[in-house]
């Protein structure tokens, strides 16, 4: 069984913990497998009990790694989930039905049609897939069907890495670096994401990390003073993202995050509006 979180935001992001990634040489039988008579209308989700705090409070003050947080101010722990955020929903009958994962995709579309936009987060208990990159990435082929929706992995911060046809790891940084909450999607996609799935691999030990950290942005911009907003507005506050070369880059680089050529990254930016400055001493 897998656990699924998505967030509005199909794009074709998906993440799995890269340490338990277990890549298959074949195709696993159960995607082959006939449905022996189970169709898509005898496949449900049931809203399930909103998620509890857990047992051990997350660490926000002081945590290694986390940008910033040896600064005043920030909280001693993370907030825990708030009623319906995740809202949350179990498969039924799973075991019993045994489809092929595909059905499940399309079993799964109307449920985040009528709730993913109302809650923002929608956790998914149940699924019968194994959690691995093939059988998810089955899964999210057929739910990129059925959103239709294209390809993006441009213009990203971090790196991250293929690992079968529709998955990509979440970020292929240090596991005890911290990724903070973030949002620069809405300004860097080319088209941007409507929907990000992400599923776990291997459930880390307890205690040791590796929560996945969501939040409201609605709700967050709500809560900011109208004169905040107001200053980011008259600034014309942008996202900057500095990419160097790849012959000179100890991270991350244009050439593999943008394009292979010049020409080609500048003219993906310039479609997208965005100003392109070039550093000295960063020339080809």
């Amino acid at each position: 069984m897998s656990s699924t979180i998505i967030r509005s935001g199909v794009s074709r992001w998906m993440s799995l913990k890269p340490s338990a990634l277990r890549l298959s040489s074949s195709m696993p039988a159960f995607l082959n497998r006939e449905t022996s008579g189970v169709t898509v209308e005898d496949l449900s989700f049931k809203q399930g009990p909103s998620l509890l705090p857990p047992d051990v409070p997350v660490q926000v003050d002081g945590r290694p790694f986390l940008p910033g947080s040896s600064k005043p101010g920030l909280p001693k722990y993370c907030s825990p989930p708030k009623p319906l955020f995740p809202c949350v929903f179990e498969a039924q009958n799973a075991a019993e039905a045994e489809p092929k994962v595909q059905s499940w995709a399309k079993a799964l579309k109307p449920v985040l049609d009528e709730h993913l936009a109302k809650y923002g987060a929608v956790l998914i208990k149940g699924l019968p897939m194994k959690t691995d990159p093939v059988a998810f990435s089955a899964f999210m082929k057929e739910m990129k069907a059925e959103y239709e929706c294209e390809k993006f992995m441009e213009g990203r911060s971090m790196t991250s890495s293929t690992v079968a046809d529709e998955v990509r790891t979440g970020s292929d940084d240090d596991p005890r670096y911290t990724i903070e909450p973030h949002n620069e999607y809405n300004v860097a996609a080319k088209e941007r994401p409507k929907k990000l799935f992400l599923v776990c691999g291997e459930e880390p030990n307890y205690g040791s990390g590796g929560e996945w950290i969501i939040s409201d942005s609605r709700a967050i911009t709500k809560q900011l003073e109208p004169t905040v907003l107001n200053k980011f507005k008259a600034l014309e506050a942008r996202y900057e993202v500095y990419y160097p070369t790849k012959a000179k880059a100890s991270y991350n680089c244009w050439e593999e995050n943008i394009a292979p050529t010049k020409e080609e990254a500048e003219a993906y930016l310039t479609r997208l509006h965005h100003t392109v400055t070039e550093r000295v001493g960063e020339e080809e």
